[in-house]
């Protein structure tokens, strides 16, 4: 459940950035499991952008089944540079292909993301 929302609010840096930097998780912070998941389970994965700067961005996380709400957490992550060009082009690649498009300005729009 922490897996799926650290990937999210990685997604929502690595667009809010435009792939410039690479964000790497360093804090799960108040994580609290409220009920369990089972294999075929449609589950809605929710990260909130709560603080960007500084080098880092926090998140919100949560993830429901339904209106369930199964866990919840704070995420942080450090900004850094990407360790490789080759590592950089694969993700690029990734964004695309879930439909992050890239301009010359940062992408704008709300800072919650699902």
């Amino acid at each position: 459940m922490i897996e799926a929302m650290a990937q999210a609010a990685g997604f929502i840096s690595l667009s809010r950035l435009q792939a410039a930097k690479m964000p790497f998780l360093i804090a799960v912070d108040h994580a609290r499991f409220r009920s369990f998941s089972n294999p075929g389970d449609e589950l809605l994965v929710r990260a909130e952008l709560s603080h960007e700067g500084s080098g880092f961005d926090v998140f919100r996380g949560t993830l429901k089944r339904a209106n369930e709400l199964l866990a919840k957490t704070e995420l942080r992550l450090a900004i850094k540079d990407f360790p490789s060009d080759m590592l950089k082009a694969d993700i690029i690649k990734r964004l695309e292909r879930v439909g992050v498009k890239f301009g010359p300005s940062p992408i704008s729009g709300s800072n919650i993301h699902e």
